[in-house]
């Protein structure tokens, strides 16, 4: 007898494509997951080392936040560890030394730029090559902690001495385990209320939660918006370094509960955008405490 040719039927067929079709759908975003969560952690170890050298930038410096504002070689020689398309003082930024380039006080520590690139992040690649500014990668520093200063060039024009409302130094701190050194944002710092009416301003934490909740949960700030993965990359969350020297990554909810409200802040105005610097006369004040921004 003549043997039957073997093969599969349609049905058959189809079914094993559907199996596939499933088991795909189970499994590809199981693996976008681990591969996001192993992006939080090279990015949470990122956040260690750059607070460790801005640690050792302290004890350095008197135990003194870096905040200065200052040109260095002449603007005419790329920092080390900057683009070599990077150079200037007056626009392009390249050798201007402040708050915006916060990474290079951390860089004699650690001789890496690159741990100011988060992986899960995309930079804005014109900033870097001409200012060596990095926006979109990810760390942003608490100036409300350090002060920042806006004085190169024109040091009497208003804003431009914005002193920490701590003082400035590791002393002013209530509970160094607990307050916010950095945090993964959308710029390269973290912004702060500056109070004053003259060119002396007193820099206090842009902590209000309404604020916060629009930046990761727009428009609104509903947190059962989607959220924003400029300011919480990272499985709805982000990570945050903190003045002793540890960092941890934290649900962006979470993040939110750990912030007053304008109400529980003495009615502080509430930005419409991603700032570094929030001017106002209005004065902030608590009844309670907020750790995460050393408001005791």
């Amino acid at each position: 007898m003549q043997g039957k040719k073997k093969g599969f039927t349609l049905i058959e067929l189809l079914v094993v494509i559907a199996i596939i079709a499933i088991l795909a759908a189970i499994l590809f975003p199981v693996f976008a997951q681990a591969r996001e969560k192993a992006c939080q952690i090279s990015c949470l170890s990122n956040t260690k080392q750059e607070i460790l050298g801005l640690l050792m930038y302290v004890q350095d410096y008197d135990e003194t936040w870096p905040r200065n504002d200052d040109c260095a070689n002449g603007g005419t020689v790329p920092l080390p560890g900057a683009p070599s398309t990077a150079i200037g003082c007056n626009g392009p930024y390249g050798d201007r030394i402040n708050h915006y380039k916060w990474w290079w006080w951390t860089y004699p520590y650690t001789k890496n730029n690159q741990i100011m690139f988060c992986p899960s992040r995309t930079y804005d690649q014109p900033s870097w090559l001409y200012d060596a500014e990095i926006f979109g990668a990810g760390y942003g520093l608490n100036l409300a902690i350090t002060g920042s200063l806006n004085t190169y060039g024109n040091p009497n024009r208003y804003g431009a001495f914005r002193d920490s409302w701590t003082g400035g130094k590791l002393a002013g701190l209530n509970s160094p385990a607990e307050a916010m050194l950095t945090m993964e944002t959308n710029y390269p710092a973290v912004g702060s209320y500056d109070v004053g009416n003259g060119t002396h301003l007193i820099a206090y934490p842009e902590a209000t939660r309404e604020y916060w909740a629009k930046l990761i949960f727009p428009p609104d700030g509903n947190p059962s918006n989607p959220v924003n993965k400029k300011f919480a990359p990272h499985n709805d969350g982000f990570n945050i370094g903190y003045c002793d020297g540890h960092a941890k990554w934290m649900k962006a909810t979470a993040f939110l509960g750990m912030c007053p409200t304008s109400a529980q802040y003495g009615g502080m105005p509430i930005p419409n955008y991603e700032n570094m610097a929030y001017y106002t006369t209005q004065q902030p004040s608590w009844t309670q405490p907020w750790p995460l921004w050393n408001l005791y």
